[in-house]
């Protein structure tokens, strides 16, 4: 399990970027897409760690 320290968005802004994504894929620009469900914002990323539910404890 990778572990990392995310700011997770309002519905709103969720919204708002997938709007935004979609403008970007009608205008040609391809790449990597987030999901809905996927959408945040990474401040660190942690590393990874094999004992997801002592994580999920704390």
């Amino acid at each position: 399990m990778g572990l990392f320290i995310s700011i997770q968005f309002t519905e709103p802004m969720i919204n708002a970027l997938e709007a935004f994504q979609s403008r970007l894929k009608a205008s040609g620009v391809e790449g990597y897409f987030a999901v809905r469900e996927n959408l945040h914002l990474t401040l660190a990323f942690i590393g990874d760690y094999g004992a997801s539910d002592e994580v999920m404890d704390v």
